[in-house]
C-alpha cells in the first residue's frame, strides 16, 4: 500500500513540477485568450482591479466550469483512493491488530481476576485476624478476672 501511495505521490510531484515549469507559457496563453475575448466583445475574465479580495475573489474570478469539473474529478479520485486504502485497512486491522488487542485484553482480564482473588483472600484473612484478636482480648479479660478473684479470696498462696 505504501508503494502505491509513493507512486501516486511521485506522479503528482512530477505533474506539479511540470506545471510550475510551464507557468510562463500558461500566463502568456491566459493573456492571449483574454485579449482575444476582449477583441470579440466578451469579458470572460474579471479585471485585476476588482474590489473583491482573498480566496473567494480568486475562485469567482478565474475558475471556469472545466476547471471546476477537473477539481471535482481530482477530489473524486482522491476519495476513491482513500476508499480503496480504507478497504485494505479493515482486513489488516481485523487479521493482524485485533488478535493482538485480544491477547492484551485477555491478559488484562486475567490480571484483574488475580487482583480480585488476592483482594478477597486478604479481606477474609483480615476478618479472621479480627475474630482471633477479639477472642484473645476476651481470653485476656477472663484471665484478668480469674487472677483478681484469686487475689480477693486469698486461697492461701501467699
Amino acid at each position: 500500500m505504501s508503494k502505491k501511495f509513493g507512486a501516486w505521490t511521485g506522479i503528482l510531484d512530477g505533474l506539479l513540477d511540470d506545471a510550475l515549469k510551464q507557468q510562463g507559457v500558461a500566463n502568456d496563453l491566459f493573456k492571449k485568450y483574454q485579449d482575444m475575448a476582449a477583441e470579440k466583445g466578451y469579458d470572460i475574465f474579471k479585471p485585476d482591479g476588482d474590489s473583491k479580495s482573498g480566496l473567494s475573489a480568486g475562485i469567482q474570478s478565474s475558475i471556469t466550469e472545466d476547471t471546476g469539473s477537473l477539481v471535482a474529478s481530482y477530489c473524486n479520485g482522491i476519495r476513491g483512493d482513500v476508499s480503496v486504502q480504507t478497504h485494505d485497512y479493515w482486513p489488516r486491522l481485523l487479521d493482524d491488530a485485533l488478535p493482538q488487542m485480544n491477547v492484551i485484553a485477555q491478559s488484562q482480564l486475567d490480571t484483574q481476576r488475580q487482583i480480585a482473588e488476592n483482594t478477597l483472600r486478604n479481606a477474609v484473612a483480615a476478618e479472621a485476624i479480627q475474630v482471633s484478636t477479639a477472642k484473645l482480648v476476651e481470653l485476656n479479660d477472663q484471665m484478668g478476672r480469674s487472677w483478681r478473684r484469686i487475689a480477693e479470696r486469698n486461697w492461701g498462696y501467699s
